[in-house]
């Protein structure tokens, strides 16, 4: 049940976008998709630094001293966001002009706010094996709240106005977490446990840095070196594989945890074994939605996609190679992250982005958007190696306990 409202949060996130699709212009669109992979990179950040810590120490913790932990570290986080959106909010006002570009970047501090509390809350519930009824309630609320407001007609006022209604719809999530799990705003004794996870929790967040560089470089060099129209374009045509990985964030909430008790239970080849199934069952998946997307095209083209947005095709294969791919990738990550590997996948994350950043630049600048896609693949296919050649070695090395 847990899986299944996760999968309809992903499945309102992707019908929200859509809406944007036939309401928004390919230039608003691309501006859309910038202040979005923003705040998908400030969110990773957070993730990095606090969440990952709290579902892989939680297993080792006292049951007596898990909710004290876990409050600490969302009231650090809560406050880190606080100051983030303040300082946003203040940027905004005191440079005047820009309106529309300031309101867009207050929205997506906003955001990042509502999106990285609501994510903690659903993680906490996953880790603590809490009642599914609750978590199903917090994402039918975000996608009741996303569908309300598109049905309202603010999102197709403009991409700030759709960040908005995106920020609105994740802080209505996390404020019923926080009644549902009772977290403690006042913390008391926990904050030793935090200075402890301080040193993975950076190397956490740094790799989410690194991520986030490489999986949004594509937004981000092709807003700098080609139009907004392109921009809107190159991901108008990844929302159309959005299905074929809505799984893959939803199994992170539910296969990470699982894969961190397998790890702290001595299981290392149970922990091979279990990622290997995990992999086979998301490339499957992938490969079955490109099929059914390719048999389905034509009639996309004609009732789906506006005017702006014809002309995807090579686009919509390139993203469905890439999708494979991250499936591949995210999978290998886990493990590490189960393994608390932290330190050798930020070191991976940064040779990735190292290459996903040069791979990016340089074809996009020799082929446009064909390029930038192609680019991100490399990068992908350069970071399932590193990960998945070491947890080989990881897991030779070290048999069960």
């Amino acid at each position: 049940m847990a899986t299944g409202s996760q999968a309809i949060s992903s499945i309102a996130n992707f019908l929200f976008v859509l809406s944007l699709l036939a309401n928004l212009t390919p230039a608003a669109f691309g501006l859309y998709s910038i202040a979005f992979a923003v705040v998908l990179a400030g969110t990773a950040i957070l993730q990095g630094f606090f969440q990952l810590q709290m579902v892989t120490n939680l297993p080792h913790l006292a049951e007596g001293r898990r909710h004290e932990f876990v409050s600490a570290l969302f009231l650090a986080q809560l406050i880190a966001m606080l100051v983030v959106t303040i300082a946003t909010i203040g940027f905004a006002g005191a440079l005047p002009g820009k309106t529309d570009y300031l309101q867009l970047a207050t929205a997506s501090a906003l955001a990042i706010l509502g999106l990285s509390g609501k994510e903690f809350l659903i993680r906490y519930l996953f880790a603590a094996s809490q009642i599914s009824l609750w978590i199903a309630a917090l994402n039918i609320l975000a996608a009741a709240t996303l569908a309300v407001l598109a049905m309202s007609g603010l999102p197709s006022r403009g991409p700030q106005h759709a960040m908005l209604g995106y920020a609105l719809a994740q802080i209505a999530a996390m404020l019923l977490g926080l009644f549902v799990t009772r977290v403690c705003l006042r913390p008391k004794g926990c904050w030793d446990l935090l200075r402890a996870i301080a040193t993975n929790g950076a190397w956490g967040a740094f790799s989410a840095v690194t991520y986030s560089l490489r999986s949004s470089a594509h937004t981000f060099i092709a807003g700098a070196t080609l139009s907004l129209v392109d921009v809107g374009q190159m991901n108008a045509a990844r929302t159309l594989l959005t299905p074929a990985t809505l799984m893959i964030p939803t199994l992170s909430a539910v296969m990470l945890p699982r894969l961190s008790q397998v790890m702290a239970f001595g299981s290392r080849q149970g922990l091979g074994r279990l990622a290997l199934r995990i992999v086979v069952a998301l490339s499957i998946m992938v490969v079955v939605y490109a099929g059914l997307l390719a048999l389905a095209w034509p009639l996309l083209v004609k009732y789906l996609l506006g005017s702006g947005f014809i002309g995807l095709g090579p686009y919509v294969a390139l993203w469905s190679a890439f999708a494979l791919s991250i499936a591949v990738r995210n999978v290998a990550e886990w493990t590490l992250q189960a393994m608390q590997l932290f330190q050798s996948l930020s070191l991976y994350n940064l040779l990735a982005a190292a290459v996903t950043l040069s791979a990016v630049t340089i074809m996009t600048l020799a082929w446009g958007v064909t390029g930038a896609i192609s680019g991100l693949i490399i990068g992908e296919l350069f970071m399932i190696v590193l990960c998945t050649c070491f947890v080989f070695k990881r897991l030779a090395e070290q048999p069960d306990i």
